[in-house]
């Protein structure tokens, strides 16, 4: 008997129905459809890139590996040896028990070298690492951690096994990795007084928590181990350091040594003398410096410096070899603003006689007359552009008794229907005669009520945080005088450069920021005083204040400045709230901003963070707090910058001024002079008699006078529904108006007025607060101060 098989139909027999053809297909039906695959884009290069082939695109790879290891060689080798660059390494003590001392001094011992106790930036020499690191220790002030971390290569967080992290280890913390931080590692100390199993407990919970703000960062070292400490020696030695965009644009040196020589002829005067290492970029005599707590400076040399420490070989010291000097046509002067000139716009008005001498010669070449316009009432010092929002109208209707601006459709019988028994004039008289206002006494009384229930409604409401009450002792055309109506906050047109304050004649502008900026970026490079010299760097008419600021247990740092980057403009960061501030903060509030490098007080402006479309007339609404959980931008006179520096803003702590509260973090966006900031306020309405799309509405004006002024203005109400004045009706501020739909009796009528607001010129260099009152002296002879 033959083999049994199983019977199966031919793939051929099976029904394959025709799919439905369909034109459009949602976003689930797509994603059943694809079941999970995903298709393979393939990258078709354009324009150049796609002529070349194969092995050109290997070549262009290799170049480009290439070149990424020759400046990563370079970089190292910036560090290698005894001349090299000295490796920066910021100690930051996270809790009340530990110092920045105790640590270095346990660097010192794992490479069994004598701590040198004299100086408060100690320098590690060691043959066996090959390179020089510089130990940077401050106390426990805000200000010093941020510019120790700033200039810092390596940053190590010094935390206790006994004490727990304080708030103010918490904010160094959140502060130092908002501004950028650099390869980071973490010691603990105390460890040794705790059990074995003690200490792997404690190391797990430092772990974790520092693990929360750096993920990658989270192994704890024991302070009291060598091997464990020179093990993190040795990882910074072998490391390359990170790359902070916005310090490495500029050349910064942190000074070894300063000198102070007072201006003979000047005594309130001196030059500075900053000596370090050049880092970051190259540094040039033409271009200004900043100074933390004093501001911006000219030089007037480059010297370099023998390296301290090494031996040279004799007549190769180097010494006082002048490097550059500033070229008085190429160097940038001290000019931050603009000096306005008052009477650079005066005009003179013509007197009668030019008046007639200019008709008769009209009237000699036979043209006529322009007929008279027809005069408009409007606020005393109002420029005809800020009166071209106050429409004209005669508030008479058309022959048939309809409103033309009135948005219907001529070819619906109900709507006509409803139209002429809503326009006809012998329906106005019954409405005003049926809504015929009440006394004086008994309009107030219901007033009254109603803003008793309002406030109740909407007290803490924030849905509708622009809404004002409308004075009834001021007429508001003369209270919102300032203020115009638009029609699209967004596309509207809005001048710029119409009615600017004074201050505006002080700032900068740029033509093209980001192509200047391509320029300066580019100009920069070519600088004389490359990176990696140990220079001098010589500091015109430095004030004598110096000296009571001056504390060499605080790192002193010599910023230097790209080209215009002293300028004042207005500038706008992008900023975020932080969680943990839950206080209100307003706009023109009192706050600390350090913004890179820089250090301001400022009163800035909020306003929304919204994309600029293609179309935009580049208005945007101020907002009256900074919020949480949504970004804004901050507005105010400021400096110019180059790069995107982050932005820390800080609000003063009157119980101890070295650690302030951090309120938001940001970053630098641009500088516009041009963008428009708008105040919205908005007046409200109570429906008083309703009758289908027309509507009495009261409490928005309390005067005739007002309800003619704002007719042009187009309403609009909370249910959604948009209409404009038609007819004032009565002396107490009733109107009669129309919507596009009906209308609803407990709605609530809007009428929008935007104003646009200026920061004020307020900003000023903020001086950070000593940790203690270590002051030098400074006397009238050379005076060092290390």
């Amino acid at each position: 008997m033959g083999k049994a098989t199983s019977f199966h139909h031919r793939p051929s027999l099976k029904q394959t129905n025709k799919a439905f053809k369909s034109k459009f297909a949602s976003k689930s039906s797509l994603k059943d459809k694809a079941k999970g695959k995903v298709e393979k884009t393939i990258y078709k290069p354009t324009g150049a890139k796609s002529q070349l082939n194969k092995s050109d695109r290997k070549n262009a790879a290799k170049m480009i590996q290439r070149n990424k290891k020759e400046a990563l060689a370079s970089t190292n080798k910036l560090f290698n040896g005894k001349n090299g660059i000295f490796k920066i390494v910021a100690l930051v003590p996270l809790s009340p028990d530990v110092t920045a001392f105790t640590a270095a001094e346990r660097f010192f011992a794992s490479a069994k070298k004598p701590f040198p106790s004299d100086t408060f930036s100690p320098v590690l020499r060691s043959e066996a690492l090959k390179q020089n690191i510089q130990f940077l220790c401050p106390d426990r002030n805000l200000y010093d951690v941020m510019d120790a971390c700033k200039v810092a290569d390596y940053v190590v967080f010094i935390l206790s096994g006994e004490v727990e992290v304080d708030s103010f280890g918490e904010l160094c913390i959140s502060s130092v990795q908002s501004q950028g931080i650099p390869n980071s590692y973490n010691l603990a100390a105390n460890l040794d007084h705790l059990s074995t199993k003690r200490q792997v407990e404690v190391k797990k919970s430092l772990s974790s928590f520092m693990s929360y703000f750096f993920p990658e960062n989270d192994k704890i070292h024991a302070l009291e181990n060598d091997q464990e400490v020179f093990f993190v020696l040795r990882s910074i030695v072998s490391q390359t350091p990170k790359h902070l965009p916005w310090r490495e644009n500029h050349p910064y040196l942190l000074a070894d040594k300063v000198e102070y020589v007072v201006n003979p002829e000047n005594p309130t005067t001196g030059t500075l003398i900053a000596t370090g290492f050049i880092r970051g970029k190259g540094m040039s005599a033409n271009r200004l410096v900043h100074l933390q707590n004093l501001g911006d400076f000219q030089l007037t040399k480059i010297e370099k410096q023998p390296i301290p420490g090494v031996e040279y070989h004799k007549g190769n010291e180097a010494q006082n070899e002048v490097l550059d000097i500033p070229t008085p046509e190429l160097q940038d002067t001290l000019v931050c603003e603009n000096i306005p000139d008052v009477m650079e716009g005066e005009q003179t008005w013509p007197t009668e006689e030019e008046l007639r001498e200019a008709d008769s010669r009209v009237e000699s070449m036979g043209i006529a007359p322009e007929a008279p316009s027809r005069k408009r009432m409007v606020v005393k010092g109002t420029s005809s552009y800020q009166a071209a929002w106050i429409v004209e109208s005669d508030g008479d209707a058309s022959e048939d008794g309809v409103d033309e601006d009135m948005d219907c459709d001529s070819g619906s019988e109900a709507a006509a229907e409803e139209f002429v028994e809503m326009g006809a004039d012998n329906d106005d008289q019954s409405v005003a005669e049926e809504h015929e206002p009440l006394d004086a006494e008994e309009d107030l009384q219901q007033y009254e009520a109603y803003m008793k229930q309002r406030r109740e409604e909407y007290l803490g409401d924030h849905q509708f945080p622009d809404e004002v009450d409308t004075p009834r002792d001021i007429p508001a055309r003369t209270r919102f005088q300032r203020y115009r109506g638009l029609l699209s906050m967004r596309t509207s047109p809005w001048d710029a450069y119409e009615n600017l304050p004074m201050d505006y004649s002080r700032i900068f502008q740029f033509q093209n920021f980001f192509r200047t900026r391509r320029r300066v970026l580019a100009l920069a490079d070519e600088a004389p005083t490359k990176v990696g010299t140990y220079a001098s760097v010589h500091i015109a008419n430095v004030p004598r204040s110096f000296g009571e600021l001056y504390n060499p247990r605080r790192p002193f740092i010599v910023f230097g400045l790209l080209q215009h980057e002293n300028k004042a403009t207005v500038v706008n960061y992008t900023v975020l709230r932080t969680t943990e501030f839950k206080d209100p903060i307003r706009s023109k509030d009192p706050l600390i901003i350090q913004s890179g490098f820089r250090r301001y007080r400022i009163n800035p402006i909020f306003s929304q963070n919204a994309k600029r479309a293609k179309n935009s007339n580049n208005v945007y609404k101020m907002e009256r707090f900074l919020r949480h959980h949504d970004s804004s931008i901050m507005t105010f006179y400021g400096q110019v910058s180059f790069a995107a520096t982050p932005a820390l803003v800080f609000k003063e702590n009157p119980n101890n001024p070295q650690e302030p509260i951090l309120v938001a973090l940001g970053s630098f966006k641009d500088t516009d002079p041009t963008r428009i900031i708008a105040k919205r306020i908005i007046l409200t309405g109570h429906p008083f008699r309703v009758n289908r799309r027309s509507a009495v509405i009261r409490y928005m004006f309390f005067n005739s006078d007002d309800v003619e002024w704002f007719k042009p203005i187009q309403l609009s109400t909370k249910f959604g529904r948009v209409g404009h004045i038609r007819d004032s009706i009565g002396t107490h501020g009733y109107m009669k108006c129309i919507f596009d739909g009906p209308m609803k009796q407990h709605d609530t009528v809007c009428m929008n007025l935007y104003k646009r607001i200026f920061p004020k010129w307020n900003t000023q260099l903020y001086i950070s607060p000593s940790s203690n009152q270590m002051i030098p002296h400074v006397s009238s002879n050379n005076d060092m101060m290390e």
